[in-house]
């Protein structure tokens, strides 16, 4: 199975809604692909912060890599703005693991 772990940028949602990216290294996100990788998973990490991609460029990385199950490591903040957020009911992604 192909997974992508996601550390996220900046993102905004809606008109008065911004979650601010953590400039921490993924660590969790490693951690995972770890245990992922010794399940004999295929993993890629797309560190958005560290490699300063916007959230635009990390959607492309994403679409290009055809995973079968993405994951982003969340904020909580992150998480109350995204799960109000209208834009989440037009998400096709299949699957999510958060970190």
């Amino acid at each position: 199975m192909k997974v992508v772990l996601i550390n996220p940028t900046d993102i905004t949602f809606g008109k008065n809604a911004r979650v601010r990216a953590q400039k921490d290294p993924p660590i969790g996100l490693a951690y995972i692909a770890s245990a992922l990788e010794r399940a004999q998973h295929e993993v890629q990490i797309i560190d958005s912060v560290g490699s300063e991609l916007s959230w635009n460029d990390t959607c492309e990385t994403l679409s290009k890599s055809d995973p079968n199950i993405v994951g982003i490591t969340l904020t909580r903040e992150f998480y109350k703005v995204h799960s109000n957020s209208q834009e989440n009911q037009r998400n096709s992604i299949r699957e999510f693991l958060l970190s």
